[in-house]
């Protein structure tokens, strides 16, 4: 699986804990998370505090991979996903006359 993401736009990301069946189930309040950039010159990412949540900001063109080690108690899970940065755009801003 991946997740494509472009030079300056910001990607949320969120984590879901799956049960033996595959289903989405409620994060246990006790639940942590560690992540992790594979080449942090691709992206930064910022946490948020006390959930599961995490914002990419790409800032360069390539293939990033963002990991995470989620604690429950005794279990330790882990999750990773890779993003293909693709260049921003371009936008017309200005126009100008030259020669023919």
């Amino acid at each position: 699986m991946s997740i494509p993401a472009t030079v300056g736009t910001p990607l949320a990301l969120k984590i879901e804990i799956l049960d033996q069946h595959g289903a989405v189930m409620p994060t246990p309040p006790e639940a942590s998370v560690v992540w992790s950039l594979a080449n942090p010159a691709l992206a930064t990412d910022s946490v948020s505090i006390g959930t599961l949540d995490n914002t990419l900001s790409p800032v360069e063109v390539g293939d990033e991979t963002v990991s995470a080690v989620i604690t429950i108690g005794a279990i330790t899970l882990s999750a990773s996903v890779d993003v293909p940065i693709s260049p921003a755009p371009l936008v017309p801003t200005s126009a100008q006359i030259v020669p023919a």
